[in-house]
């Protein structure tokens, strides 16, 4: 459950270790500093989130989380800040559910349970709208939800299982990395029917493996 977190700045000619911190009590799964860099947040193998500032000082914050049971745990696969709601901190998990929290308040914003139908392997909040946060799984399926209100806005196939997920900032073009190592590209204002699978406006295949890096280190 440790977490080392490393400065990389220009010029120092090493990466040092700034702190190391334990607090999960298992394995960290998912890490993610806030975009003022005064916390980060991590997720465990046993679901929990934590926030704890980036420099040492005041100890762990546990957020509150969805009650699976001590049988049930199920993985923090992705953490993303909101870019417009800098207290706004999104998960996802490996059973299929989303969380979004006020880190100010730590309470939670709204919870999508099961909204997919196997782990989600992404998510990425929008850059133009505040309370729209897109994710992606294992079922293939896009889904966007509305933090606002709690609910779902649309739900979209693609061809395979979603492993990343970036969103372009002037809000309509979606990269998509896939279970069957391809790339692919949709336009937003094209995904408009729900009864059949998603068409992309280009798509790249110079993967070998699934296409990865998006989720786990949380979208984009």
């Amino acid at each position: 459950g440790g977490l080392r977190l490393l400065d990389a700045s220009p010029g120092r000619g090493s990466v040092s270790i700034v702190r190391t911190a334990y607090c999960h009590g298992v394995a960290a799964t998912a890490a993610r500093l806030a975009r003022d860099g005064r916390t980060v947040a991590s997720g465990s193998s046993s679901g929990h989130v934590v926030l704890q500032p980036f420099h040492a000082g005041a100890g762990p914050a546990p957020l509150p989380s969805l009650s699976h049971g001590e049988d049930r745990a199920v993985a923090i696969t992705g953490l993303r800040y909101s870019v417009l709601r800098a207290d706004c901190l999104a998960a996802c998990d490996a059973g299929g559910n989303l969380q979004v929290w006020d880190v100010r308040a730590q309470r939670h914003i709204c919870r999508f349970p099961g909204v997919h139908g196997g782990a989600v392997r992404s998510l990425s909040f929008s850059d133009q709208n505040p309370d729209l946060l897109i994710s992606g799984g294992d079922d293939g399926k896009l889904i966007f939800s509305d933090v606002g209100s709690g609910s779902t806005i649309r739900e979209v196939g693609v061809e395979a299982g979603v492993s990343a997920l970036s969103y372009h900032q002037d809000g309509y073009l979606l990269a998509v990395g896939t279970a069957n190592s391809m790339v692919l590209v949709f336009d937003l204002r094209n995904l408009v029917s729900k009864a059949k699978t998603a068409e992309p406006i280009q798509r790249f295949s110079a993967h070998q493996q699934r296409a990865g890096g998006g989720a786990g280190a949380g979208g984009g």
